[in-house]
């Protein structure tokens, strides 16, 4: 029985794309170097978040999954963290202001928004931070492709759900 197995199958449904997480897992066989990288990945879905964890520890992230902006907020003052991924749409907080409240703890930590709504992009680009954001649901190699290349200092163009471009 793999990690996958344990995975209920309509989990993902509108979030990520979950025969291609499965199919990306048999396809790139073997952990990748990023353990330098640590990632906080904040959604109140705690499925979709095992989906996430997953992902990205195959690819040899060291990962922090919550699903409250209050856990987050505390991990984030126990840990350096260099990207969080965030829900948009959390309980008692939205991601936008758990942004500005994480980056207080660490004014470089990259950030990753997702979400379900088309009006979120445009409050996060309001509050004036660098951030980039994917509409759900999700492609797993694009997010990756995105934690990539905001991990590894490249700038983000765009991102849809069928292309990533880098500068």
């Amino acid at each position: 029985m793999s990690e996958m197995d344990h995975v209920s199958p309509d989990i993902i449904e509108n979030n990520i794309d979950q025969k291609h997480i499965f199919s990306y897992h048999e396809t790139n066989k073997g952990s990748r170097s990023n353990s330098n990288f640590s990632i906080l990945i904040v959604d109140d879905d705690t499925d979709i978040l095992e989906c996430y964890r997953l992902l990205f520890e195959y690819e040899g992230y060291r990962i922090e999954t919550v699903s409250t902006p209050n856990e987050a907020i505390r991990k984030a003052e126990e840990t350096r963290f260099n990207l969080a991924i965030l829900d948009y749409t959390l309980p008692y907080m939205r991601g936008d202001e758990l942004a500005l409240r994480l980056l207080k703890t660490n004014g470089s930590m990259k950030l990753v928004f997702i979400s379900g709504y088309n009006e979120a992009e445009t409050s996060i680009m309001n509050k004036g931070l660098d951030i980039r954001f994917f509409m759900k649901p999700v492609d797993p190699d694009c997010l990756l492709g995105a934690a990539r290349s905001v991990l590894n200092g490249g700038e983000l163009i765009s991102v849809n759900a069928s292309t990533v471009q880098m500068a």
